[in-house]
């Protein structure tokens, strides 16, 4: 009997036909999968579907990293929604599973969120310590950036704006260095911002253009109207008021479609500023409901500076005669 001829040269086997993926890989895939999938979510404001995939790959991941990573990012759609004790909770998960594993530049990526959490709670102190915290850990470029965001916030809240902008500016190159597109989005639009408080409204247009280009480049819907809501900023401080309406007006619709209250709130705070600067009597009842309504929706979600500069303005009304 004639042996079976092989098609291959010399005595080597024939390849299998399947090329098979390791089992741990291919979970690891599923997970980036769903992650990816609840930042599609997150960045188009819907915060419960977000949170859905990232539940979803926490019970997929089989690593420190990931898990870690998953939990974080759960958090941040707990701070969305102005859940602060479940987005704090998450983010101390985080940071455990993340120290215990020794991966730094995830720990110091939480301890950012935590931090994050604290400026919207108006405790600065406490921001301050755990940036400090953070960034003793020497993080790489990216996580970096993060960190000089949030501490450039907190020189701005102070009014140390020369600071801030040094701060926003090393943030940018940190971002730019890493490659990290968002984190450019974000420096560009704190910049921006930093020209407004400043009254350079002029100087803070370029730098939001550029920013909106990038959110849609990336479909960041929430940053977008982040920089939708800086605009209108501008046109107030520009005397653009019918522009300034228009612009809040859209930011204000987003946020409250989504359920962001914190900033609904600061919203309606500049629509009230924008009605106040139109000089008419009887538009400053319609500013006062806009800043009552922000202070009480602030108050709600414990974001204590925006309460404060809503019932600042609503103080600085004009007494309507009795």
């Amino acid at each position: 009997m004639t042996a079976p001829q092989s098609t291959s040269q010399g005595t080597s086997p024939m390849p299998p036909r399947t090329a098979y993926t390791p089992v741990v890989q291919r979970a690891d895939d599923e997970v980036r999968e769903a992650i990816a999938q609840g930042q599609r979510f997150e960045y188009a404001g819907d915060q419960a579907r977000a949170h859905r995939a990232y539940a979803t790959a926490l019970a997929l991941a089989e690593t420190p990293a990931l898990r870690a990573e998953a939990v974080r990012r759960m958090g941040d759609t707990h701070r969305a929604r102005g859940a602060w004790t479940e987005a704090r909770a998450a983010y101390d998960r985080s940071a455990t599973l993340a120290e215990e594993a020794g991966l730094t530049d995830l720990y110091a990526e939480a301890l950012n969120a935590d931090g994050g959490v604290a400026i919207l709670q108006g405790d600065a102190e406490r921001a301050t310590a755990v940036f400090e915290r953070a960034l003793q850990c020497n993080p790489g470029p990216r996580v970096r950036g993060l960190l000089l965001q949030n501490v450039g916030m907190l020189a701005a809240r102070r009014r140390e704006h020369a600071h801030a902008v040094e701060l926003f500016v090393a943030s940018l190159g940190c971002f730019r260095e890493s490659g990290y597109r968002r984190g450019v989005l974000i420096a560009l639009n704190n910049l921006g911002a930093a020209r407004i408080e400043v009254g350079e409204p002029a100087a803070a247009v370029p730098l939001l253009r550029e920013a909106a280009a990038i959110a849609r480049e990336l479909q960041e819907l929430d940053l977008l109207l982040l920089t939708v809501r800086n605009e209108a900023e501008v046109c107030l401080q520009l005397g653009r008021l019918d522009e300034a309406e228009q612009y809040i007006g859209e930011a204000l619709g987003h946020f409250s479609k989504v359920g962001n209250e914190a900033r609904r709130a600061e919203c309606l705070v500049i629509l009230g500023d924008v009605q106040r600067a139109r000089g008419e009597p009887m538009l400053d009842g319609v500013a006062a409901r806009c800043y009552t309504l922000a202070a009480e929706l602030a108050e709600s979600v414990g974001a204590g500076p925006i309460a404060t500069r809503a019932r600042a303005a609503l103080a600085a009304l004009p007494v309507s005669p009795g």
